[in-house]
């Protein structure tokens, strides 16, 4: 009946609009988007059994009814497992002949979402990850998700900001909120237990208990990535930018905000301090986004922010890791600790689609939102649940794993203080704050026209959508 093919690979107004060539043109660029940080030891490369691309798709017969979705495949399997054999249950037990295809979602899926947008030849269903919801809106082609959203949010007990936040544009909801991720800091408490050192609460004090602990060249303090290809390094250093109090936006998410004393200072620690520390390996500046991952499952690093999934890892290939790892939210800096937060996964249906298959797909996405079929995949997934009544859940009591949900209904999104926005989301895929860092570090740029070089990119890109 289903074809699978496993591949490798608050209101939000924004009234303004931009022409097609635009949105695609700054739709390429997010396929390094940071929207979240998510990242674990890639699985390995799909086998015989397994293309890497979607073996194309046999019209249905006259009558038959037929629906194509895009998954995400995540970087936890067993949930991957769960998710298609929930779908594959769901087009069984309604006698829909399935095309569904599970991709990698950074930067594959979005690749592959982006070509069909141009195209025009979209599937029937398919998610989305945070910002990029709102990138793809100029393209107007989702269909309205408006009363299946209140159905779910009446059923479900209502959605976490973050998912309502993504959902929400125009006035209407576009998607349906699936999981939400967050990342938190990872700590070797043994390390920390041996050296005489506590948990930090600022970043501060980061440096100097992760100097401490570290027995360098083979454990270091932070793996932290530090290239523009390694999207768990933007989001770090976006944190540590917000808790400085420098933003790239103001609270009407129109008003640039980039060239500050706030920024100044918080460009000068992240060079200084921070970078001169030593806390850092050698090669970070290499990094791609499962070295961080790989760097704390081979137990060379005493600290990592990642999302759960490194957790997840942990307890399934080498539990006596999950064992001494402490996991607490990231440091503070002089203006406040924050942690971002942004729609894992969100369910879109597109309005090309027939209205019977439009009505289909919202079927399938009630089908998913059902207990029977969440729990067992969110218990096996990274991510925290996008609808609250899932909080109650047993797991989200492990000490562990307590902090993702938390961390996931209250940490910030793209474009904070603003709303997600088209361009918020473009800037972010330009991965600005690394890119400041970076340019300070390797090319030695004067903190100033670092900072003066964001400020460009990002007036070039937020010009656009005023």
């Amino acid at each position: 009946m289903s074809k699978t093919t496993l591949s490798n690979s608050s209101s939000n107004p924004m009234s303004n609009r931009i022409s097609r060539r635009q949105f695609l043109k700054a739709s390429a660029l997010v396929s390094g988007a940071t929207v979240l940080a998510a990242c674990a030891t890639p699985p390995p490369a799909p086998s015989a059994e397994s293309p890497a691309q979607a073996a194309p798709t046999i019209a249905p017969a006259a009558g038959e009814k037929s629906l194509t979705v895009w998954a995400h495949r995540s970087f936890a399997p067993p949930a991957d497992d769960v998710l298609i054999e929930n779908i594959n249950r769901w087009s069984q037990q309604n006698g829909v002949k399935l095309d569904l295809v599970a991709e990698i979602e950074v930067p594959t899926m979005n690749e592959r979402t982006v070509a069909a947008i141009e195209s025009g030849n979209l599937p029937d269903v398919s998610a989305i990850s945070g910002g990029r919801v709102a990138l793809h809106y100029p393209a107007k082609v989702y269909a309205d998700l408006s009363d299946l959203y209140k159905e779910m949010a009446d059923k479900h007990g209502g959605f976490f900001r973050p998912a309502e936040q993504t959902a929400t544009i125009d006035g209407k909801q576009w998607v349906l909120p699936y999981s939400i991720d967050t990342s938190l800091m990872y700590y070797r408490q043994d390390i920390l237990d041996e050296k005489g050192q506590k948990i930090p609460e600022t970043w501060e004090e980061y440096i100097a208990v992760l100097k401490a602990a570290q027995t360098p060249p083979e454990i270091y303090g932070a793996g932290i990535p530090l290239n523009k290809q390694a999207t768990d390094g933007e989001s770090t250093f976006s944190m540590m930018m917000h808790s400085f109090g420098a933003h790239f936006v103001a609270e009407d998410g129109k008003t640039l905000t980039v060239n500050t004393p706030e920024m100044k200072e918080f460009l000068e620690f992240a060079t200084g301090p921070f970078y001169e520390s030593g806390i850092l390996p050698p090669g970070v500046f290499e990094w791609d986004n499962a070295s961080n991952n790989k760097a704390y499952q081979e137990e060379t690093v005493v600290s990592i922010n990642n999302p759960a999934s490194v957790l997840v890892w942990a307890l399934n290939n080498k539990p006596e890791l999950a064992k001494v790892t402490a996991i607490k939210s990231l440091p503070a800096g002089p203006k406040g600790r924050f942690a971002p937060a942004g729609t894992r996964v969100a369910w879109a249906v597109f309005n090309k689609s027939s209205e019977e298959k439009q009505a289909l797909g919202k079927d399938l996405l009630r089908y998913l939102m059902e207990p029977e079929q969440f729990e067992p995949w969110i218990s096996q997934a990274f991510a925290a649940p996008a609808a609250k009544r899932y909080e109650s859940m047993d797991v989200w009591k492990d000490p562990q794993r307590a902090g993702f949900l938390e961390g996931a209904k209250s940490g910030i999104m793209t474009g904070y203080p603003g709303p997600i926005t088209p361009a918020a989301s473009e800037l972010d895929s330009r991965v600005p704050v690394v890119s400041m860092i970076l340019r300070v570090l390797v090319d030695k740029f004067t903190v100033e026209d670092a900072i003066a070089e964001a400020e460009k990119v990002a007036n070039d890109v937020y010009s656009k959508y005023n």
